[in-house]
């Protein structure tokens, strides 16, 4: 298959009551579409971007990869194990008035908490999943007692393996009931990390290009995502129902945009990934097609396949 990569404006209603900034970003992705209209004429996907061609038992989808080596930060997991042990309401059935109550007493850790009468058994459970290191475990303890911004889930992260992680994201044709067309797969193995972009060339692939998802994941302890809770995995568990998929994700799920609003509000304001790579690590996107954008530019692509 080769699939051109024209890019060919796509059929736009009138605007009816738009306003000036939108205005403006339409004419600005005109002018952008024309500029790479005429750098890629005549251009296929696989001679642009060397890939390779994906099949399963479901079809085809094409696969874009990157390895790159990086500086691997071990975590201190004594520091991780003394954090763990001093929320009293990580243990069920301890909430902020019942801690107090207990700190008074003089039981000031989980491990002090071990020898009490009614919540000892259950401390005792959680200290032996912290001295085992059992990362699930805490995570399933962490998860029913905490919301997605404690720094508690963040903490235990330290836990699993970074080749137990996949970090993912989508790109899709709108917010719900639409397919998706790009799955970004982000993954370590030793100190490289290993990037791979699962792109759907015509929309009858995007069933091939979820079963490569749940099958990687199936080799998978955890998830990475950022607003991924929220978007992200409630939609790939849509589609895949759509298709009849059986793969189930239910990973741990360690969302970067609830973590941040928490350690981070001092910091940016809008919690965009743009606004905390720019704030956190002085990244300035060059170039960059908005998420609002991006369905416009696949429509586009995939009319120009039409028109060939």
């Amino acid at each position: 298959m080769a699939a051109k990569i024209n890019i060919v404006e796509p059929a736009m209603p009138t605007p009816i009551n738009i306003n000036s900034d939108r205005l403006i970003d339409f004419y600005q992705r005109n002018e952008q579409i024309e500029k790479y209209q005429e750098k890629f004429k005549g251009l296929t996907i696989h001679k642009h971007y060397k890939g390779k061609v994906l099949k399963n038992k479901l079809g085809e989808c094409y696969q874009i990869s990157d390895n790159k080596k990086i500086e691997i930060i071990k975590p201190n997991h004594h520091r991780v194990k003394q954090k763990l042990l001093l929320d009293l309401k990580a243990i069920a059935g301890i909430a902020e008035t019942t801690e107090n109550n207990l700190r008074r007493e003089g039981i000031r850790s989980i491990t002090q908490l071990a020898k009490h009468g009614r919540y000892g058994n259950d401390a005792k459970n959680y200290i032996n999943y912290i001295k085992c290191k059992d990362a699930v475990k805490i995570y399933e303890q962490l998860s029913s007692r905490f919301t997605s911004t404690s720094p508690l889930l963040l903490a235990n992260s330290a836990f699993f393996n970074l080749s137990d992680f996949a970090f993912i994201d989508i790109e899709t044709l709108g917010l719900s009931e639409v397919p998706l067309f790009l799955i970004g797969i982000a993954t370590f193995k030793k100190d490289y990390l290993i990037t791979n972009q699962i792109f759907v060339r015509e929309l009858k692939e995007e069933k091939a290009a979820l079963h490569f998802l749940g099958e990687l994941l199936q080799g998978k302890q955890a998830i990475g995502t950022f607003n991924g809770k929220t978007f992200d995995v409630p939609f790939i568990r849509r589609r895949m129902e759509r298709h009849d998929l059986k793969h189930e994700i239910k990973l741990p799920h360690f969302d970067m945009k609830y973590l941040s609003q928490r350690a981070f509000s001092n910091l940016v304001f809008d919690f965009k990934l743009s606004t905390l790579e720019r704030k956190l690590f002085n990244v300035e996107r060059v170039n960059d097609v908005s998420g609002f954008e991006i369905p416009y530019y696949y429509k586009t692509y995939l009319k120009t396949l039409l028109s060939d």
